[in-house]
């Protein structure tokens, strides 16, 4: 439909290049053809998506440029910018990338933009030569600023990725390693430079001579010079988002490209969620905090309901000079308990808090640490091939901090590099109380590391911290926040103490207030996945254990030592509870998943 352009406005366009990067973006964005319409013959999906950091719903326009190309990226920009005269573009795809420098699955959010294609012939003595006249755009400060300021969340970005329809990629036989080396496991973006041109790189030394005309190019494209260009004439902000789909090399596999539009179209997503400030003109009151909160860490102290408990340990463990470890199954608030170190500990040296998703070798974690740090000098030439020794030398420069490292899991599941002498040098700086290790994770260092044949007294010495269900005082203070003791019932008995069930029920009542039956009904769709992660961790034995505690009515108490100590592993980890010398499933969504389950 044309339409009136005053009533079509957006907060933010979004463009993909081609239908697969459309129907990611769509599917994150939960888009549908409900959502269809035409302007001035261009297809666009409109819809709306809460940002927390303005506390409102931004207006959002999707829409697919078709073909690749500056030129026609440049046209759809500007029509799209006549049609709904937005306040930011944003360009969303798959690009190359340079091996060594990258990894397929990364996300790359655009710093700068390298035209390279700009040139000027010149006569010589020895005839006419081409001197290369590249054009060179900054990102705008504001979005920059956004960009660098974003706090991304793995599990949001995970959910994200699962909505956009992402699946990950299975090595073929043989080549574990390379897949290793050359393949995120996990989303996550940064800040890169890219190269725009109308070559389709196919040749890694096409990108690589890209590259020496300006030396931080990462990324190799076709739109976003195009982009650029139209929203310069409109004077509006713009950002491209890359996910990383091959190095234009003999590295292929049919699941790259939907991992990389899948990967680039969740940071999208979350960045519009959770990262983009717009500017709003004058400076309105700030929106009264929402009681509950779900799907990212929780980032302060009204936020964090309980865990007293955990707290007290936390403090006393690392007043031992020990690595700690916080371990739990999916969501059940590792990464809030990790942002509460942050922000209540070590105020006399530097806090660094890290993704192990992108620190698969002692190189790429050492300069993970250093560029947070703005380390640059000791960050120069690390990377994924730089030997442990050297790794840990350079972290020697970097002492005293305090190192809080997310998603540990990731170093043993991409462990080429970690070996026992770099752990070794790891411990020393520990026990010498220069450093400060506090890591998250599903099971512990030792035991992944242990699977891989490498064993040390840095990963065995950890203390750890199992996250299980929150205590009895606590679920009733967080439900009580819906100010219905009826349905705060009716939510602790749903879920207990599982701390992200009860804010998702409180966030859907905040919205919808009074419907707990529908609430509940969505959350034991929503639960599912989270539930069959937690079931599918456990061996048969303690899933059989599991079984038996279905019966709420009546507690399993089992005679057989082995039996008691299984549950009381299960009950550590909040999946049963124990009263009395019994143990059961309390909260009813979870003990009707176990009794279901395969």
């Amino acid at each position: 439909m044309s339409g009136d352009p005053g009533k079509a406005r957006v907060d933010v366009v979004v463009l993909t290049v081609v239908p697969p990067e459309l129907e990611a973006a769509r599917c994150a964005l939960g888009l549908d053809d409900r959502h269809r319409q035409k302007h001035d013959g261009a297809v666009y999906y409109r819809g709306q998506l809460r940002s927390e950091l303005a506390g409102r719903d931004y207006q959002i326009a999707l829409g697919c440029v078709g073909v690749a190309g500056n030129p026609g990226t440049a046209a759809a920009t500007a029509l799209a910018i006549s049609a709904f005269r937005p306040r930011a573009v944003l360009l969303m795809g798959i690009a190359a990338g340079v091996r060594g420098k990258v990894r397929i699955g990364d996300v790359i959010l655009a710093e700068r933009v390298v035209a390279y294609e700009p040139a000027a012939l010149l006569r010589t003595a020895t005839g006419a030569r081409e001197q290369p006249r590249p054009e060179i755009d900054r990102a705008p400060h504001g979005m920059i600023q956004d960009a660098v300021a974003y706090r991304a969340d793995p599990e949001r970005l995970r959910q994200a990725f699962d909505r956009a329809g992402g699946k990950p990629v299975v090595p073929p036989p043989g080549r574990t390693a390379e897949y290793r080396e050359h393949v995120a496991t996990a989303v996550w973006p940064r800040l890169g430079t890219i190269a725009s041109g109308e070559k389709l790189l196919r040749d890694p030394a096409k990108l690589l001579a890209v590259r020496e005309l300006h030396g931080k190019v990462e990324v190799g494209e076709m739109e976003a010079a195009g982009l650029v260009d139209a929203c310069r004439r409109h004077n509006l902000p713009w950002l491209v988002v890359r996910g990383i789909s091959d190095f234009g090399d003999e590295l292929k596999d049919d699941g790259f490209h939907g991992l990389a539009s899948c990967a680039a179209a969740a940071v999208l997503v979350d960045f519009l969620g959770y990262g983009l400030q717009l500017d709003d003109g004058p400076a309105r009151p700030r929106p009264a905090p929402r009681p509950f909160v779900f799907g990212r860490a929780l980032l302060d102290d009204r936020e964090l309901v309980g865990r007293e408990h955990e707290k007290r340990w936390l403090r006393d463990s690392l007043a031992k000079r020990m690595p700690v470890e916080i371990l739990g199954e999916r969501m059940v608030g590792k990464s809030s308990m990790l942002r509460w170190v942050e922000r209540t500990t070590f105020l006399d040296r530097p806090v660094v808090w890290l993704d192990a998703a992108y620190a698969t070798t002692p190189g790429a974690l050492v300069g993970a640490i250093a560029e947070s740090m703005q380390r640059h000098d000791v960050a120069r030439d690390l990377d994924r091939s730089t030997s442990g020794d050297e790794a840990a030398d350079r972290l020697d420069r970097l002492m005293p901090l305090v190192l809080l490292i997310n998603d540990v899991d990731n170093l043993a599941r991409s462990g080429r590099g970690f070996d026992q002498d770099f752990f070794e040098r790891l411990r020393a700086l520990v026990e010498g109380g220069r450093l400060t290790w506090v890591s998250s994770s599903h099971r512990d260092l030792f035991s992944g590391f242990k699977a891989r044949g490498l064993t040390s007294r840095f990963l065995n010495n950890a203390q750890r911290l199992h996250l299980g269900g929150l205590d009895d005082d606590s679920v009733r203070a967080l439900a009580a926040r819906v100010g219905d003791e009826r349905i705060a019932a009716q939510m602790s008995a749903a879920v207990g103490g599982f701390a992200q069930g009860l804010q998702w029920l409180g966030d859907f009542l905040h919205r919808r207030p009074g419907a707990i039956e529908q609430a509940i009904d969505a959350f034991a769709v929503e639960s599912e996945s989270i539930f069959e992660s937690w079931w599918s961790s456990l061996e048969t034995e303690r899933q059989r254990l599991l079984k038996a505690c279905c019966d709420r009515a009546q507690p399993c108490v089992p005679a057989a030592r082995e039996a008691r100590q299984g549950l009381r592993w299960l009950a550590e980890r909040g999946l049963v509870r124990e009263r009395d010398g019994g143990f059961a499933i309390e909260p009813d969504l979870w003990r009707e998943f176990v009794a279901r389950a395969d």
